[in-house]
């Protein structure tokens, strides 16, 4: 019960974590190769913002790789996909219409590698892990401005392993704030 009062609750931003394979060509979802349009470092991470690549067309007969799988014929239809892949196309849809009402959708991927933070999986699954929980606590317990037309990249560090919660929120704060593209108000 009290799960559906706090689904049906109004959500400023949401989480959504793209596969790496978003990144990969042909259809990338974000170019990492170019120049960030924001970047913020600190001791557990450093964030990029690079703008997203969602072109949708109307003869295309993919679906694009920030949404799901490009084996999926494009538009979706519930005949040929799971009802994830309806909900994440109705939301790109919503993105794109620039509708004041509807949830941001925070896109974002965490990139660990073994020279940053340890040779061990578990550790850098780990790290992953306690940064996305923290981001995700982090957006639904306050408004955070949240450029739903970009791509947040947080590559981890190793302090990242051993950080308390509160300290991971407070830089996941700070970080959220400076990055701000600069095509947008602030």
């Amino acid at each position: 019960m009290l799960r559906r009062a706090l689904s049906t609750a109004r959500r400023a931003a949401e989480v959504v974590r793209l596969p790496a394979s978003a990144f990969q060509p042909p259809n990338p979802a974000a170019h990492v190769h170019r120049r960030p349009a924001a970047q913020f470092r600190c001791d557990m991470f450093a964030l990029q913002l690079y703008p997203l690549h969602l072109a949708v067309h109307d003869a295309q007969t993919s679906m694009p790789r920030a949404l799901g799988p490009p084996w999926l014929p494009w538009p979706p239809r519930r005949e040929t996909h799971s009802a994830r892949h309806v909900r994440l196309a109705n939301a790109a849809r919503a993105a794109l219409a620039d509708d004041p009402a509807r949830v941001r959708m925070l896109r974002t991927t965490v990139f660990v590698s073994k020279k940053q933070v340890h040779k061990l999986a578990v550790v850098r699954n780990r790290c992953r892990t306690r940064l996305l929980a923290a981001l995700r606590a982090l957006v639904a317990a306050e408004e955070v401005p949240v450029h739903d037309r970009y791509v947040y990249v947080f590559l981890a560090n190793a302090p990242l392993y051993a950080a308390p919660h509160e300290a991971i929120v407070a830089a996941l704060r700070r970080a959220l704030a400076h990055v701000v593209p600069r095509d947008a108000p602030r």
